[in-house]
């Protein structure tokens, strides 16, 4: 099976250490979704963030990001500036470690 990345930058509307905290509740529902493998939440030298999923497929990416909505009350999700949120999915074609 074909893995694939969930690509998402945005940028807070809160302090990123309260954000990383709150985040604990977004990866406890991550970890429960069909075909997640793992998550890194980074800083980017612009400010702005970058959450990167890795599924199983393809199919199951697009799944829970069909069911984000369960989400979208925590408190993680409302930190977040909704005109800045962009999200996309790629193939992975070859990994290492």
């Amino acid at each position: 099976m074909t893995q694939s990345l969930e690509i998402a930058t945005f940028n807070l509307t809160a302090d990123a250490q309260d954000f990383a905290v709150a985040n604990t509740e977004v990866t406890a529902w991550l970890s429960r979704q069909p075909g997640f493998k793992s998550r890194l939440l980074a800083r980017k030298d612009d400010g702005s963030h970058l959450d990167l999923i890795v599924w199983d497929s393809h199919e199951a990416a697009t799944a829970a990001a069909a069911r984000i909505g369960e989400i979208m009350g925590l408190r993680a999700m409302s930190m977040m500036d909704p005109a800045t949120v962009t999200m996309s999915h790629a193939t992975v074609l070859a990994s290492a470690g």
